[in-house]
């Protein structure tokens, strides 16, 4: 799906849109792009990890509010080329080839569920910002944290707590990540890539 303009899927929407693409972008906008409702699916792992295709890709701001998204991507799965993503409600899970979720100024979660793996589970340009203020993250990656070697990210405007790790040894995928607060399991999940490096995000 390629557009020149705007691309909204609206709150209402209640139906599932499958995507499967081998080679190219699955959904492609050139302005804003809001994903609000239904169930979105998209595939552009064709299995052979070479070609690299992104699964969701605008030039201007991403916003998520509301919607299901299932991405299994052989290149990056959700990126903004010269703005940021925005997750401010809806259920998002990520496993690509290349970056869960680039952006070039801002990745921020406000509400929802945002469980994404990659070479790099987020990606920001230098003195990008990661602004969790709400919701459930899980994010992983085998190759850095959130960006490349001596890329500085900004934190400041996460007011939710934000907890990182670099695991001593290289995990495989369906290794299950638990956290709890005593007894009580705040979030489990199960990576569907292998990982080195774990964010977690949780009231």
């Amino acid at each position: 799906i390629y557009t020149n303009n705007k691309l909204t899927i609206t709150n209402n929407s209640t139906g599932t849109l499958n995507i499967n693409s081998n080679m190219n972008t699955g959904i492609y906008a050139d302005k804003k792009l809001n994903l609000n409702g239904g169930t979105i699916v998209v595939n552009t792992a064709d299995g052979s990890e070479t070609a690299e295709a992104d699964a969701i890709v605008g030039d201007n701001n991403i916003e998520i509010e509301g919607a299901v998204i299932d991405i299994d991507s052989s290149g990056d799965g959700i990126k903004s080329k010269d703005q940021g993503v925005f997750v401010l409600g809806g259920t998002v899970t990520i496993k690509a080839g290349k970056d869960a979720v680039q952006a070039c100024t801002e990745i921020a979660v406000s509400d929802g569920t945002v469980t994404a793996g990659g070479d790099r589970g987020f990606r920001l340009d230098e003195a990008g910002m990661l602004n969790i203020t709400g919701g459930k993250v899980i994010a992983t990656a085998t190759d850095y944290q959130l960006t490349g070697a001596g890329v500085t990210v900004n934190l400041s405007g996460s007011t939710q707590p934000v907890m990182m790790l670099d695991m001593a040894a290289e995990w495989t995928k369906d290794s299950v990540i638990t956290v709890k607060n005593g007894d009580k399991t705040v979030c489990e999940y199960a990576p569907r890539k292998k990982y080195s490096y774990v964010l977690i995000s949780d009231a």
